[in-house]
């Protein structure tokens, strides 16, 4: 069993403030069942105990419940909207070292992807009817529920954020100018965002809106990217949903060599859309072969990899992460360390500091302030704790002065 790679044991949407409100219909409050071979008696017992544990849990607090614990199982659990709960079970064998917030994020995650491209639940709804929605939530989700990894379920996938690529005057200048040619020729564009590789270098979006285009870009194009380099290619645009409201909106995206370009509009017909894509592919070829080149020698600079130590930097408030720590090259025993010492720092507000040596794998240091949280390993087994404190404190001071705690 130690072997085994962890996997999503069911998953399941219902609502019961819609459907299923009368006894001899309740097992209508069911929408989408994972995996389908259940019986319909199996699931109404997965989602009564839901029910009834959050029904429990409304005495206590008014926020909805996330995470609920048996004997035999995690049920991880989302309300996304109002009588819409969409929720993950997970065989509790995995859940003693699979991080919690991390299975609370991956779901999270899975839930906003899905309606970034979908909507809402409601609109669904609405759009579609009861008949057809339950037969086209299966076609939508599982694939999804398929391919979610819960051994990902760790302090990486927790502090889920955006890498930034900070650029000078001269370069951010340089990305200004392009940015208002565009949106000032084409009144269609809403948004606009850069990105170099991985790195986002400029956004007008909402933090929130930009995290879950950046990840849809990192994931679906940076794969693809194509091996021909100096021609600027223009993907078909995508539908997509974005704010508060879950507005439609079209995402436009052009590269050329590792730039990105992504731009968030609306049109009316058909015929507005191909002379806008005409047109900006047009204007944008040469602006954008030149703006290449400059992101690209700034990049080289200023793109700096340490190996003097690894360490994972996270601000919770614009949701900037630097890391050279990484999970492949990781022991299972400090990625432990590292989940349980994240996890300590969600509960206790008022915990600033922790750090821990292990067994055979050196020593783990964390620190917290106000929003950053900062943590650092160091393979010294022979280090001792005063010399480790101090250490993390040059480097705080040095890498990152805003995290720095007396």
């Amino acid at each position: 069993m130690k072997n085994e790679t962890p996997k999503v044991a069911r998953f399941f949407i219902f609502n019961p403030l819609k459907f299923g409100l009368q006894e001899e219909n309740d097992t209508e409050k069911v929408l989408y069942f994972w995996p389908q071979e259940y019986t319909i008696d199996k699931q109404m017992a997965d989602v009564g105990l839901v029910e009834a544990l959050t029904n429990f849990a409304e005495t206590f607090t008014s926020e909805p419940t996330s995470i609920c614990q048996t004997e035999k199982v995690k049920y991880i659990l989302q309300r996304p909207e109002l009588g819409w709960w969409v929720v993950m079970v997970v065989q509790s064998r995995f859940g003693e070292w699979l991080d919690e917030i991390g299975l609370q994020n991956i779901l999270i995650h899975t839930i906003s992807q899905f309606r970034l491209f979908n909507g809402s639940f409601e609109r669904m709804l609405y759009n579609l009817g009861e008949k057809e929605l339950r037969l086209k939530l299966p076609r939508l989700w599982t694939p999804i529920v398929t391919e979610i990894e819960l051994e990902t379920a760790n302090i990486f996938s927790s502090l889920d954020g955006i890498h930034f690529l900070p650029v000078d005057k001269h370069v951010y200048l340089r990305i200004q100018s392009f940015v208002n040619l565009i949106e000032n020729t084409f009144e269609c564009i809403l948004y606009s965002s850069f990105m170099y590789k991985n790195f986002l270098v400029w956004s007008g979006l909402e933090q929130d809106d930009m995290l879950k285009i950046y990840k849809y870009l990192i994931k679906h194009l940076q794969m693809n990217k194509s091996q021909s380099s100096g021609v600027l290619q223009l993907e078909e645009p995508v539908p997509i949903f974005l704010g508060p409201n879950l507005t439609s909106h079209q995402l436009v995206t052009i590269r050329m060599n590792d730039c990105f370009c992504s731009f968030i509009a609306n049109w009316d017909n058909a015929t507005q859309k191909n002379s806008f894509l005409s047109q900006l592919q047009h204007l944008i070829n040469h602006q954008l072969e030149m703006l290449s080149l400059v992101i690209g020698e700034h990049a080289k600079k200023n793109i700096v990899q340490s190996d003097e130590f690894q360490y994972l930097y996270f601000n919770h408030m614009n949701l900037a992460i630097k890391n050279t720590l990484y999970l492949q090259t990781l022991s299972a025993d400090v990625i432990r360390v590292l989940n349980q010492m994240h996890s300590d720092f969600h509960r206790d507000d008022k915990l600033r500091e922790l750090i821990i040596g292990t067994l055979n794998e050196g020593w783990i240091a964390g620190r917290k302030s106000d929003q950053r949280e900062f943590y650092v390993y160091f393979d010294q087994k022979s280090a001792h704790l005063l010399e480790i404190n101090e250490e993390v404190k040059k480097l705080a001071q040095t890498y990152f002065k805003d995290i720095f705690i007396d």
